[in-house]
């Protein structure tokens, strides 16, 4: 098995060095471009490759025609297809992101606590416009019933005047006969008055025996 690895090692190392041999300046910057890279002058290199948030490659080579050693050009060009990213610049894009997050997250705590203020206010509101419909149910329920009652008090007031004003029409009638009935006993006792008054008179052409009788009957109409 370490033979067959170690085999298998060696045809690889053969087959890249096969690719990347007698490759050139020119060559490379084309599969840098290809790759989205940013070719500018370098420092103690004449070039590199660059691109946002990832390290720089230096790119060997004073002209374009100049071939690449296969070992250097190999790491080249993977960089180039497989690049590292720049910690610095990464770190600085994750700190930013994570205050982002951050930030947000403490706005959507503030927003979910507002959302839940507003649902207990809503809930309390309902509950207030419930307790206020069932308060004007009852009110009205009271006002319906205080209604009713008013309309049997009323009913049962003109009653009580009507039955009023029939005794008092009585109590009249009552007084009116009554008066008629002293009027009458009145003018009776005037009568019995006068009756007697000519009785006594008329008892001195009596005779005796007679004017004791009639003596009698003057007493009886005296004491009626």
């Amino acid at each position: 098995m370490t033979w067959e690895k170690e085999e298998g090692d060696r045809l690889i190392s053969q087959r890249i060095g096969e690719l990347f041999k007698n490759i050139t300046r020119k060559k490379i910057l084309a599969i840098a471009r290809q790759h989205g890279w940013e070719i500018v002058s370098a420092g103690k290199e004449p070039l590199k490759a660059r691109k946002q948030g990832y390290h720089s490659i230096p790119i060997p080579g004073r002209n374009d025609g100049a071939v690449i050693a296969n070992g250097t050009a190999f790491k080249i060009v993977k960089a180039l297809v497989q690049p590292s990213i720049d910690e610095e610049k990464y770190a600085t894009t994750l700190e930013a992101i994570q205050y982002e997050l951050a930030r947000q997250k403490t706005r959507a705590d503030r927003a979910e606590y507002k959302l839940a203020q507003a649902q207990q206010t809503i809930v309390k509101l309902q509950t207030d416009v419930e307790a206020g419909l069932d308060l004007a149910d009852e009110t009205e329920h009271h006002n319906n019933t205080l209604q009713k009652t008013v309309h049997r008090y009323s009913r049962w007031i003109e009653k009580l005047k009507a039955k009023i004003t029939k005794l008092i029409q009585q109590r009249a009638q009552q007084e009116e006969e009554m008066l008629k009935i002293a009027d009458a006993v009145e003018q009776q006792e005037i009568r019995r008055k006068n009756s007697v008054a000519r009785l006594t008179q008329f008892s001195g052409k009596l005779s005796p025996k007679l004017q004791r009788d009639l003596q009698k009957i003057i007493r009886y109409l005296k004491e009626e």
